[in-house]
């Protein structure tokens, strides 16, 4: 039965028209659907090819190539999960990226890494690099599916309050807080969302961040690190307390 251009067929669930124009490859690994999405149930190549995954993204599952492995440790090396759910672990500060990856084409998470938002740091990956962090993504996606259903985006914005973050330290800096959101609009000095989770890539000495390491790195920048650029900060203890939460302390 034809209808609006699609073949309908009672065993219509068994037929894979993949093959009828791609060649079979690692069909012990998976099937065509699960490494490169698409409807292979119709000849219709604009839905057959719907939201397509190609072959330099589809390694995630193929342990013979470096791609998901390259991919996951720039994950972690550039802390994405300070802002990001990413198979099933991180903060939700930003959009969940299972969820992304999962609803979206791969053509438009490459665009948002190479052309990043106002608070999201520009890494400036190569587009090899990129190609790894999508397979990682992918990867991590997939193998922790029910893990990454649980993940919910939580920003709270709360304007009627002072922001002592963007008068103080916002010249420079920038970052999203749980607590107000988007704060901040300097871009000549490191991001600092998530600053005090554990996925924030950047340490002092081998430390991560917490409130006490803050307090002493805005008392004197150059007692922590000689190299710091950074000036003295002088705040009272109530505008101290209020950075501290706006970090999520």
């Amino acid at each position: 039965m034809l209808f609006l251009g699609i073949s309908f067929h009672s065993n219509a669930q068994n037929n894979n028209f993949c093959i009828d124009c791609h060649s079979s490859h690692f069909a012990d690994i998976a099937d065509c659907i699960t490494c490169h999405r698409g409807i292979p149930e119709t000849r219709r190549k604009d839905l057959a090819h719907q939201n397509m995954i190609k072959g330099k993204y589809a390694k995630f599952l193929l342990d013979e190539f470096p791609d998901k492995r390259r991919g996951i440790d720039l994950i972690n090396d550039s802390g994405c999960r300070r802002c990001h759910s990413i198979g099933g672990k991180g903060n939700v500060l930003s959009v969940s990226l299972d969820s992304s990856i999962e609803n979206i084409t791969v053509e438009e998470i490459v665009i948002a890494i190479e052309k990043p938002n106002e608070f999201m740091p520009d890494f400036n990956f190569t587009s090899e690099q990129i190609t790894y962090i999508i397979n990682g993504l992918l990867y991590l996606s997939f193998v922790n599916k029910n893990a990454s259903k649980d993940f919910t985006q939580v920003v709270h914005l709360d304007s009627k309050k002072s922001n002592t973050f963007s008068k103080k330290c916002g010249n420079c800096h920038k970052m999203i807080s749980s607590l107000r959101g988007p704060v901040g609009g300097g871009y000549v000095a490191p991001n600092l969302t998530g600053l005090f989770s554990p996925y924030y890539p950047r340490e002092i000495d081998g430390k991560k961040w917490d409130s006490k390491l803050l307090e002493k790195w805005l008392k004197n920048p150059r007692q922590l690190s000689s190299s710091a650029l950074m000036p003295v900060i002088e705040l009272s203890d109530g505008e101290f307390t209020e950075i501290e939460k706006t970090f999520g302390e």
